[in-house]
């Protein structure tokens, strides 16, 4: 564990101003890394001891793990180090807590929790989800506040380097690979929200008939899955040429582009879903709220502030309908009742009916749906 040195550091001020200029990028939301090196004794670990502190200082989040010198250890052990020193500290942060708790894969890094530590030579999928749940956790902590996480003593042994691999072209053949995944998850993206905006439009009733059958909803449809067919055919034509060896990474990167800027675009709209049936519901109760806002939440699904505003989880629009109803109707019943009395309960029964189906929904699904974080597209 990384800890406060009682002397000041001297010599690596240039050092230090760099890291914290990223850190200051960190916080800014932009993702960053940094790669301290050099021989042993010249200060490495007191660096960025300082920086771990100042970052702590600053509100970050700070996970610090130390690689083992041994040839067979497991590539997880400074994560599990970083988990082990973070979670069983003088005074660990709730909110880590509850990420680790929401994902039991964890505790295979977590000896201690009774699981067994996974072995050297994790099968692939096993390690692929793994290293998913790492993941969800950093990122459902980076949601709440920014995190450094550091890692010490990183070592590459001869066996991880890559065969016949002479320069960058293969790690850039990854970064080839890895957007051609992008493009297609895009896709499966935009088709989940479009099926919401559908599920939508057939029930929503507006002048005595679904809001489905106008040409301006219609329209907005139309283009959607225009747009989600188009990117389809280009993930399709891209996957052939990469079976006949002729894709290049230009046409990847462009294919990634598309699919993701497609997406994004659909997602808006998409989410004005929330905004609608909230001022339903709210005219169904006669009242109005001041303002209503779809946000990156980390506990809650939604609220409703004492000055009369909505917020909403984006991630809302991944669930079924019957669950996003139940909790636009939650909120817009706070309107009338700040409470949860029987008034209010009755106020949610009445526009949604039972209750209890899309809370036991949520109760089950809610580490499935954090899982999703939202990703800053690098081109």
């Amino acid at each position: 564990m990384l800890q406060a040195a009682g002397d000041r550091i001297v010599g690596r001020d240039g050092e230090l101003r760099r890291l914290l200029d990223l850190l200051d990028a960190a916080a800014a939301g932009r993702p960053m890394h940094a790669l301290i090196s050099g021989d042993a004794g010249v200060g490495k670990t007191r660096l960025v001891t300082e920086l771990a502190v100042r970052a702590a200082d600053r509100g970050f989040t700070v996970l610090a793990g130390r690689c083992a010198e041994l040839g067979d250890s497991i590539p997880y052990l400074p994560l599990a180090d970083a988990l082990r020193n973070a979670t069983t500290g003088p005074d660990p942060a709730q909110a880590l807590l509850d990420a680790v708790a929401s994902r039991p894969l964890l505790d295979r890094l977590l000896p201690d929790r009774g699981a067994s530590p996974p072995p050297a030579d994790l099968p692939g999928l096993a390690q692929q989800q793994l290293f998913g749940a790492v993941l969800g956790m950093l990122a459902e902590l980076a949601s709440l506040r920014p995190v450094l996480l550091v890692l010490e003593d990183v070592q590459l042994p001869k066996d991880a380097i890559l065969p016949k691999s002479g320069g960058l072209k293969s790690p850039l053949m990854c970064l080839t690979q890895a957007r051609y995944g992008i493009a297609w998850g895009a896709v499966g993206a935009a088709m989940a929200c479009f099926d919401e905006a559908v599920s939508y439009a057939k029930p929503r009733v507006m002048f005595g008939k679904p809001i489905g059958r106008f040409q301006l909803q219609q329209q907005r449809l139309a283009e959607a899955l225009t747009e989600i067919t188009k990117a389809q055919l280009l993930c399709i034509q891209l996957g052939r040429l990469k079976d006949q060896g002729t894709a290049t990474p230009e046409q990847v990167s462009l294919a990634k582009r598309n699919n993701v800027s497609m997406a994004a675009d659909i997602a808006r709209e998409a989410r004005r879903l929330l905004d609608a049936r909230a001022m339903y519901y709210a005219e169904l109760l006669g009242v109005k709220p001041s303002r209503i806002t779809v946000r990156d939440t980390s506990s809650r699904w939604g609220s409703c502030s004492s000055t009369r505003n909505l917020s909403f989880s984006w991630r809302l629009i991944l669930a079924p309908p019957f669950v996003l109803e139940y909790v636009v109707a939650h909120e817009v019943a706070h309107l009338r009742e700040m409470n949860h009395g029987p008034r209010f309960w009755r106020l949610v029964e009445d526009l949604v009916g039972n209750v209890e189906r899309p809370q036991a929904w949520l109760n089950e699904n809610a580490a499935l749906l954090h899982r999703y974080a939202p990703k800053t597209v690098m081109e």
